[in-house]
């Protein structure tokens, strides 16, 4: 026996468009890392297990279940899965993201004389998978394809990008309650947003965001390398680095604004069409 699924309400969702982006997004990342994050890292401090490696383990855990909230959330309207041929296209278009990889590890090479890379623990790693899902899930997933979904307007696409871009860029204010300093925090949030703008092109591009989940992680985790071989080797760096990595990273802002020229934007409203479907005629077997 069949039964029809209908399209759910979301009438604050509706009327609102930018506010309701930054409550999702923000919404998520508190869910992921905060709530149960949390809750995971004080289970196993109870049981005596590191409470850094149980909160990072649960908030990959959190990753995959606000996948799952949201896909069900806009069920059956948003078509979550990813297109035949998305895979591949993803790679391709994060080629300046490798190329920024080589010319960045290249450097730390250098400066340590050899590989850059050392050993993390098991915390470093899944911390930073849990940084790449769980920023990746709330700010391009969730934020990007909700905005996808409000404007079909060509003219809107650049704003696709730049309002989660700023949105990831803004919770790395958090650093500051760490021994970061100020100018450091300032540095990362511009870092991270050029960043943001060249992941979500790539998104908005192939609607598949595993690849970026894939990447991001992984780049956190060679980061985390670096860091821990660069320590152990009491490494310097010249007061120019961080500007001349800055201008590596604009150069990846450069690629994806040029990933939504005017000239892929119908291409891309198409793309977001077929993923948003308002029908309520969506039938299922009961």
């Amino acid at each position: 026996m069949a039964r029809t699924k209908k399209t759910k309400e979301h009438k604050f969702l509706n009327k609102h468009t930018v506010p309701g982006a930054l409550l999702l997004m923000f919404f998520n990342f508190v869910f992921i890392e905060f709530f149960v994050g949390t809750i995971a890292g004080i289970i196993c401090g109870h049981a005596g297990i590191d409470k850094t490696t149980g909160l990072a383990a649960g908030a990959i855990i959190g990753s995959l279940l606000a996948l799952m909230i949201w896909f069900r959330f806009f069920s059956p309207e948003y078509k979550w899965k990813p297109e035949s041929g998305s895979w591949g296209k993803s790679f391709k278009l994060l080629i300046p993201f490798f190329i920024y990889w080589v010319i960045l590890f290249s450097a730390f090479g250098v400066y340590a004389k050899g590989l850059p890379f050392g050993a993390i623990s098991i915390s470093a790693l899944l911390t930073s998978i849990m940084a790449g899902a769980g920023e990746e899930v709330a700010f391009r997933e969730v934020g990007i394809s909700y905005l996808a979904r409000q404007w079909k307007d060509e003219n809107k696409i650049i704003l696709m990008a730049i309002i989660p871009a700023a949105a990831f860029s803004l919770i790395h204010l958090t650093n500051s309650v760490t021994d970061m300093d100020v100018v450091g925090v300032l540095e990362q949030m511009l870092l991270t947003f050029f960043l943001g703008v060249f992941f979500a092109a790539v998104y908005i591009r192939t609607g598949n965001i595993w690849p970026l989940i894939l990447c991001h992680s992984l780049h956190d985790i060679l980061l985390s390398s670096v860091s821990e071989k660069e320590t152990a080797l009491g490494v310097q760096f010249p007061d120019w680095f961080i500007p001349a990595l800055g201008v590596v990273e604009g150069l990846l802002l450069v690629c994806g604004l040029y990933m939504l020229r005017k000239s892929k934007r119908g291409e891309i409203i198409e793309l977001w069409n077929r993923r948003w479907s308002r029908d309520t005629g969506v039938t299922e077997e009961a």
